[in-house]
């Protein structure tokens, strides 16, 4: 190993270290306040999937296959995806998109109360777009929706763990 690669090694070793001496911890999830949650949404919607898939890996949580069977329940009452023109070029082709994800939802505790009444969520990205690569933009577009979606979950399930069904709802 020659003293530059050294040098490196030894640089990276002291910053592993001052970022672990300085308490420096990724970001977890935030706990729940409850343990079962019933999912009531299409089977079939992706976002539904990818959001139980989520649900399923939190370790504290189990999803209930009946909703008397939980203390929460999340309804899921709409999930499109939108994308909406931004520009045009002065020949009148696409020059940007906005690419939307959009999320209402509400959840109500064991008795059927509202702990949080239909709430909407929107996550956007704008596309730039290019008429002669549509297939590669085409692909892209996907990929920002896939990272939308990623992105929603991840605010719902901070909404998530904001709530507690042991408060009463005013305290919300």
């Amino acid at each position: 190993m020659s003293a530059r690669a050294g040098g490196r090694l030894a640089a990276l070793l002291l910053a592993a270290a001052l970022a672990a001496g300085c308490g420096f911890h990724l970001r977890e999830a935030r706990p729940l306040h409850f343990h079962s949650l019933y999912l009531a949404a299409s089977e079939t919607d992706p976002y539904v999937i990818a959001l139980r898939d989520t649900l399923s890996a939190n370790d504290q949580l189990t999803l209930a296959p009946r909703r008397d069977d939980a203390e929460v329940q999340l309804q899921i009452l709409a999930t499109p995806s939108e994308r909406a023109i931004q520009s045009l070029t002065t020949s009148g082709q696409v020059r940007e998109l906005m690419l939307r994800q959009r999320v209402r939802f509400q959840v109500l505790d064991a008795r059927g109360g509202t702990l949080l009444a239909a709430t909407d969520l929107l996550v956007e990205r704008p596309l730039s777009y290019n008429v002669p690569n549509t297939l590669s933009k085409q692909s892209e577009e996907a990929q920002i929706f896939t990272e939308l979606r990623a992105d929603s979950i991840r605010l719902l399930m901070l909404r998530l763990g904001a709530l507690d069904p042991s408060r009463k709802p005013d305290e919300h």
